[in-house]
């Protein structure tokens, strides 16, 4: 029996498996008790050995999921639902929506399908959630209609079809499309059925990243917080919707969070490490954001080719949300970065980005590549400076200090070549105190007198960062790449060094040089007393 449960266990989770044996909240499962029904956990096995001997391990998910969750006329409710029945359980009570016959709609056929969300997904190198969301059950559901008809007559959400009444045949309807222009980046083609599997995988994904165990409760409240968001983005207004990035290279104390102005600092909860992230093993620190998600046009599929002008002013308005949302993200990064001591930079890379788009099915999910790099545990120490310099940098961060921004984060984590690294270093040096002339002498000495306070020591650090930009002179002047050895390594570390302290410098010590231009601040530096 032990190797019956470990292969059902294995196939599909044991949270499904308590759900449909009907085994009480926080018990264990017994196979061998007597309510268990034999005919339920035999077909359960049946399943598991098609799993388990089907090469092709994502086809034979989704076709195990899409026999769980499709309709019987018998139990009338789905097969998961049937399965709980037969061993004595009870399906949970649908909670009214009073009047929102779409709300109320939606509900019914999220206490048929909901089970399924507790499937685990496929191993994959890629985005997972498009095998949980898949639309197979809402397909086959009876109330698929009424569904249909109940989003039409929606005022607010009949924009988004506006090429369909809610009185027009069904096979109009089952085919009617828009194409929708969204700042989350997945802009195209939509259609209803992939609309209503969408949202309850969106509510499904909201419950569990709000540290929620998931219930039909859980989802039935985050399923109505989700039709309220494609509400509202039907009205034309933008949306800050669930959003959560994935690095590695730093690790929080147990059960610790790093609270910023714009998002937060934690661990990975199983739902991302499971479903969301495809890099979720290399994931050692989670930031939870939001997005300010917007549709920002819906035309019918039938218009032909956009105006190249007018799609362009709508990838013109994506690409400045990514890039705003970009530079926050940054900025918490830095703040972790400028806690860095001695040569142990609290660098982050990114390996994998989530936005809960209701507009979309499974969700967006982005993977960067690159291996992870090396994990720093931080104290409460640290994240309470970081805290502290984060508000810092959020209220006094330039346009002007950008690219020093991101060439230091690159630098200390993205580089995978010691010679890409010291120069993105040093143009993070040119971007705080650069000038079209004399370049090496007004950086390094600028450098020199913010960072080093002692004067008698200062002109033996100026010479010393003069030394490392010699080496960046070559290197973008056609010299060899940098040596494998001790003296590449410790340049590259002193170059990243000067950076962050450079940085720091600035931000805590002289804000008053923050809103000027590279060449005001160095000449402001240096003609100081």
């Amino acid at each position: 029996m032990d190797s019956t449960y470990g292969m059902l266990v294995t196939a599909f989770g044991t949270d499904f498996l308590r759900y449909v044996l009907a085994t009480p909240e926080g018990g264990s499962v017994n196979l061998e008790a007597r309510n268990v029904n034999r005919d339920v956990l035999n077909e359960l096995f049946q399943i598991a050995v098609g799993l388990h001997g089907n090469g092709d391990r994502v086809t034979g998910a989704i076709q195990a999921n899409s026999y769980l969750v499709g309709y019987s006329e018998e139990y009338q409710t789905s097969r998961a639902n049937a399965m709980r029945m037969r061993n004595g359980g009870d399906l949970p009570e649908i909670p009214s929506a009073g009047s929102d016959d779409f709300v109320n709609c939606m509900r019914l056929i999220a206490r048929d399908l909901w089970p399924s969300y507790f499937l685990l997904p496929p191993p994959s190198e890629g985005a997972r959630t498009f095998y949980t969301a898949a639309p197979v059950g809402v397909i086959q559901h009876p109330r698929l209609e009424a569904t249909y008809r109940a989003l039409l007559s929606d005022a607010r959400l009949a924009k988004l079809f506006p090429n369909v009444a809610a009185d027009a045949p069904m096979e109009e309807i089952s085919w009617c499309a828009s194409i929708w222009y969204v700042s989350g980046g997945i802009s195209g083609t939509k259609d209803p059925l992939s609309l209503l599997s969408g949202l309850m995988f969106d509510a499904s994904v909201r419950a569990r990243l709000g540290g929620e165990h998931l219930t039909f409760e859980s989802l039935s409240r985050h399923l109505e917080e989700s039709i309220d968001t494609l509400r509202r983005l039907a009205d034309g207004e933008s949306v800050r919707v669930p959003t959560i990035v994935g690095f590695s290279g730093v690790r929080l104390p147990v059960g610790a969070s790093v609270e910023l102005g714009d998002g937060t600092f934690r661990s990975m909860r199983p739902v991302e490490r499971d479903l969301l992230f495809s890099a979720g093993k290399d994931v050692t620190l989670v930031y939870e954001t939001s997005f300010p998600l917007s549709i920002y046009a819906i035309t019918e599929n039938d218009l032909g080719v956009v105006p190249e002008a007018t799609s362009q002013k709508w990838h013109e308005a994506t690409r400045e949300a990514h890039r705003s949302f970009n530079a926050d993200i940054d900025k918490a990064r830095l703040s972790l970065l400028l806690c860095s001591k001695g040569e142990n930079f609290l660098a982050t890379r990114e390996h994998s980005r989530f936005f809960s788009d209701p507009t979309s099915l499974g969700g967006i999910s982005v993977v960067e590549s690159g291996s992870p790099i090396v994990c720093h545990d931080v104290s409460f120490e640290i994240i309470s400076e970081a805290v502290q310099l984060h508000r810092i940098v959020r209220n006094g961060h330039p346009d002007s200090l950008d690219i020093a921004m991101r060439r230091v984060l690159l630098a200390a984590s993205s580089r995978d070549e010691a010679a890409d690294s010291l120069i993105d270093a040093l143009v993070a040096w040119e971007n705080m105190f650069g000038t079209s002339q004399e370049t090496t002498f007004r950086v390094t000495a600028s450098l020199a007198k913010l960072i080093e306070s002692d004067q008698a020591a200062r002109r033996e650090f100026q010479k010393a960062l003069g030394k490392i930009y010699s080496i960046r002179s070559k290197l973008v002047h056609g010299a060899k790449e940098l040596p494998l050895d001790d003296a590449s390594h410790k340049q590259r570390v002193k170059a990243i060094r000067v950076a962050i302290d450079g940085l720091r410098a600035l931000y805590i010590d002289r804000n008053d040089l923050l809103g000027l231009k590279s060449e005001e601040r160095s000449m402001r530096l240096l003609l100081e007393g």
